[in-house]
């Protein structure tokens, strides 16, 4: 009998939860396109376990039953959660800035001109 992986272990686990090998690469194809289940079959054969990139969209799927940390332990996921969690809240503010950034620049031109009063 061959001794399966921890990695392997997990995305057994993550295929079990959301419903068998093809369900899995269904629902992967939201945000990879080309997934097919002959994908996910061989992610289970391999000692590695899937890669890294499909792991947050695992973990997003099983609702947090099976973690990036439990797919590919040898990944420094806390500095990627802190990566994704900065490029995030970079884009809410920049949004944010948008929103103010007709009225900063009519603002700003007031300023320069003398015309605020």
């Amino acid at each position: 009998m061959e001794t399966k992986t921890p990695e392997q272990l997990a995305l057994a686990k993550a295929v079990e939860i959301v419903g068998g090998q093809s369900a899995l690469a269904l629902a992967l194809r939201e945000w990879h396109p080309t997934i097919q289940q002959p994908h996910v079959a061989k992610w289970l054969k391999s000692p590695n376990g899937c890669p890294a990139d499909y792991c947050p969209d695992i973990e997003r799927l099983t609702k947090g039953q099976v973690t990036c940390e439990q797919l590919r332990p040898r990944v420094n996921w806390a500095v990627l959660r802190h990566t994704f969690t900065l490029r995030r809240s970079r884009r809410s503010l920049d949004a944010t800035e948008e929103g103010v950034g007709a009225e900063a620049s009519s603002c700003g031109a007031a300023l320069m001109t003398g015309g605020v009063g």
